[in-house]
Formats: C-alpha cells, sequence, structure tokens
C-alpha cells in the first residue's frame, strides 16, 4: 500500500467514520488522507477473482466553494493540497489492463486518426501503479478525469451512463483502464454543451471554469459502468450543501430553465460546426478546381468575402467571365 505515500515514519492513525476517510501522520511531513476506504473494505478474494467489480459509493456533498477554493488556497502556497474531488466518486476494479480504442486498433488506424483530430481532454485519468491501486490506494488525477470533455484520444476504455430516477441519461464520463482500482468523479453535473470546433479550449487552471453543464437536483442517481465486456450498476446519491440554505422547488424550476437554453445552444453551435464543415469544403474544392482547370482567374474569385460584401459580388463574376 505504497501509492504516493513517501518513506516516513508514522506516529498515529484515525479512521473517520463518517467520511470512511484514513488519516496518517507521520509528525514531520504533516498529514496523509486516504479518501473513502469503501473499496478496501469490500475487497475480498472473490472480488478479485473478478475480470471487474464496480464497488459502492459513499454518498457525496455539492459543497458551495469560491473559485479560489477549488484547487486549494493559493495564499498558503506549499502548505496547502487539494481539496477532495466534488460530488460523487466512482470507483471500480480491472483484473487487467485495458487499452484504449486508438491504442488497441493501432497508430494508423481510422479510428485513432480520428481520435486525434479531436481536443486531448482528461477523462481517462493517470492511476498509481497496479500494486498500489490493489491496494486501494486513491487515484492521482480522479478529479481532472471529471473535469475534461468526452471524446478525443485520451478517452477511457471505461464507460460510465449515469441516470435519474425517470431513466433520463444526466452524464456519460469515460474512466481509466489500468489494473487495479480506478476511479472517477462525478461533479453532479449534466453533460456540457456541444463546442463550437473554432472555440479555444477551456484552461485547466482557471478556477472560474466548472466544466460540465447544469448542476443536477440533490436525489439518488443510478450509475452504469461497463467494462472488460461486461456492466454493473449500482446507486449513488448526494446533497446540498448544509450549511447553506437549499430550496428544492426553486432548483428545479432553475434546472428546467437552464436544460432549455442548453438545448437551444446545441442546436446552434451544432448548425455552426456544420457551416464551418461545409466552409471548409468548399474552400478545399476551390482550390482544387483552380490548380486543375481555371488558373489564376477561378483562384481569384473573393468566395470567402461574398457574405460580407454583397455589393462586390456582381462585379467579380462579371471580371470573371470576361477572362
Amino acid at each position: 500500500m505504497k501509492g504516493n505515500f513517501p518513506t516516513a515514519p508514522i506516529y498515529d492513525i484515525k479512521f473517520h467514520q463518517a467520511s470512511r476517510d484514513l488519516i496518517v501522520a507521520t509528525h514531520g511531513r504533516g498529514l496523509f488522507v486516504l479518501d473513502d476506504v469503501t473499496p478496501l473494505e469490500e475487497t475480498s478474494p472473490e472480488v478479485l477473482s473478478q475480470a471487474f467489480h464496480l464497488y459502492s459509493s459513499r454518498p457525496g456533498v455539492n459543497w458551495r466553494l469560491w473559485p479560489g477554493q477549488k484547487h486549494g488556497d493559493s495564499t498558503l502556497g506549499d502548505f496547502s493540497t487539494p481539496n477532495p474531488p466534488q460530488g460523487v466518486v466512482i470507483s471500480y476494479y480491472l483484473a487487467a489492463a485495458i487499452e484504449p480504442d486508438h491504442e488497441r486498433d493501432g497508430a494508423d488506424s481510422p479510428r485513432a486518426a480520428k481520435a486525434g483530430k479531436g481536443q486531448p481532454p482528461k477523462q481517462g485519468a493517470s492511476a498509481p501503479a497496479p500494486d498500489a491501486e490493489a491496494a486501494g490506494a486513491e487515484t492521482p488525477g480522479a478529479e481532472e478525469a471529471e473535469q475534461a470533455p468526452e471524446g478525443g484520444e485520451k478517452r477511457g476504455p471505461v464507460k460510465i451512463v449515469i441516470t435519474d430516477g425517470s431513466g433520463q441519461v444526466v452524464r456519460t464520463l469515460y474512466g481509466p483502464g489500468k489494473q487495479g482500482i480506478n476511479r472517477v468523479a462525478w461533479n453532479v453535473r449534466y453533460d456540457e454543451a456541444t463546442r463550437l470546433n473554432a472555440a479555444r479550449p477551456p484552461e485547466d487552471d482557471n478556477p472560474f471554469f466548472t466544466p460540465g453543464g447544469p448542476t443536477a437536483l440533490p436525489g439518488s442517481y443510478k450509475v452504469t459502468v461497463a467494462a472488460a465486456g461486461k456492466s454493473e450498476t449500482t446507486e449513488v446519491a448526494f446533497e446540498a450543501d448544509p450549511r447553506a440554505p437549499f430550496d428544492m422547488a426553486a432548483a428545479r424550476a432553475q434546472l428546467r430553465q437552464a436544460l432549455e437554453l442548453q438545448s437551444w445552444m446545441n442546436a446552434m453551435n451544432e448548425s455552426l460546426n456544420r457551416i464551418d464543415d461545409l466552409r471548409a469544403q468548399l474552400a478545399a474544392t476551390m482550390r482544387l478546381l483552380g490548380r486543375r482547370r481555371r488558373g489564376r482567374a477561378w483562384r481569384r474569385l473573393p468566395t470567402s468575402r461574398w457574405w460580407r460584401r454583397p455589393g462586390r459580388c456582381g462585379r467579380s463574376w462579371a471580371r470573371w467571365r470576361r477572362r
């Protein structure tokens, strides 16, 4: 049970019953916390004999934090550590490592080439070494795994689908396929809106950026994890921040309005992406025709400016016909 734990003498160990956390004090290097040792408690010879096993998740809390608290208080400098993953942590065991699709198909495969064109998210977080994972060590980067968009070359091979009580899909995540115990954090948000192809990817170190869509309502949700040709389902739940007042009726109305606005944004961004693809195809066709058949006259057509300057369209067409 090594993980990221340094070589140091241990003078005290405490177990926090409510949060299932193991707290270790070295009296020299500080305090170390292993969040939620439920996977360690549920691991047995029967579990280790299976190719895939989904652990139960402890109830989460949607803490209301200031943006600066997302990555720790910067005023403390090197004496601060990141907060635990926000929301609900989903843990599962893999007897053998699973390669992502683009690695399993080869670097020259069409699927790998298509995946390489996307923005590299961090859904598949890096996990500790297999011996550390088998011992139930905390997966570094579990929070980053949740904060990345789906798709792309770094998408993990394990698919996680979260649905509400009515069966509607709330969030689709992709987890790492490392051997041993893997963890993925769901920040209790819906899937994010469709992104523009030409938009800049969000900065990971931006404390005001929260990945995902609208915040889900507190309650119970169903989690289905598919890996190694098998799937298992469990129930997860989270509650609102107990330190702040919470109005369920107002939150439900806000969620309904946010989902409606997101549907409009999805339709608009998908249309803009199609227009962008069409313009790229037209530009490629014009370049090809200009090289092969029409020469300089065809290439000089200001097609990219027609929508900006409608008055020049007729004059440009007349000059091309005279040539």
